[in-house]
């Protein structure tokens, strides 16, 4: 059987397996940390150019998305490298342009009724692939280079938590941090760090009742339990901002 049609075929027994009411129901409204839609669907890596690789086309296509529903699937996970619109070397750098593609995915996730989850695949100082590549380590290193690493995790998230307020969680979710490494005695603060990004984008973004808030999303070698307690009740892989 071919490639295509297997997966088309095993996409259609899976949605036959969910009751449409219940669907139809989590999507009218907000997500709740305790209780999580069963999502389905796939990594959808863009094309971006880049300082070494220029490319003038579009970084998603709509055709994907038009796909995915076709073949049952409501979830799509961007892993996004802050490489696109920032700087490997200067990390306050956040370009406009990159992030127009983003926010187009963010639209045809509207469209075609898809759960976008923006995940930064490498933030400043950690990518599970290449890591060394980054001039100071979030995790390791001395103090003072987490510190700056972190900073600049904030801020970047701080940014993407602002630009996409207001749009709800049943739409949209951050995933913080890919694969952080498994924490062993020399190499920790796994917690720490998620505690510092979580609270400072609570305090960045206060949001009205009226508004949604957004949902988190962190997964790794194992959970961490202590986000739970940043001005919301979660479950051990989500938050709400």
């Amino acid at each position: 059987m071919r490639r295509r049609s297997f997966v088309k075929n095993m996409a259609i027994l899976c949605a036959a397996g969910q009751a449409g009411a219940s669907v139809l129901g989590a999507a009218e409204q907000d997500i709740r940390a305790t209780r999580i839609p069963r999502w389905r669907g796939f990594n959808l890596p863009g094309k971006f150019a880049m300082p070494d690789k220029p490319y003038d086309g579009r970084a998603f296509e709509e055709f994907d998305f038009a796909t995915m529903v076709e073949w049952g699937f409501n979830f799509a996970r961007l892993p996004l490298s802050f490489w696109v619109w920032g700087s490997r070397d200067d990390w306050s750098i956040i370009r406009q342009e990159p992030l127009k593609e983003i926010d187009r995915a963010i639209e045809l996730g509207r469209q075609y009724e898809i759960h976008i989850n923006v995940n930064f695949h490498r933030i400043p100082g950690y990518c599970i692939n290449l890591r060394e590549l980054e001039p100071a380590d979030l995790f390791s290193g001395t103090k003072a280079q987490r510190d700056r690493a972190m900073d600049a995790a904030v801020f970047h998230w701080k940014a993407f938590a602002r630009r996409y307020k207001g749009i709800p969680n049943r739409r949209l979710s951050f995933d913080l941090i890919n694969e952080p490494p498994r924490m062993r005695s020399y190499e920790g603060y796994l917690e720490e760090r998620y505690l510092e990004i979580v609270k400072t984008l609570v305090t960045a973004n206060p949001r009205r009742r009226s508004e949604p808030p957004h949902l988190c999303r962190w997964h790794g070698h194992r959970p961490v339990g202590g986000v739970g307690d940043c001005g919301s009740r979660s479950g051990a892989k989500h938050t709400r901002l």
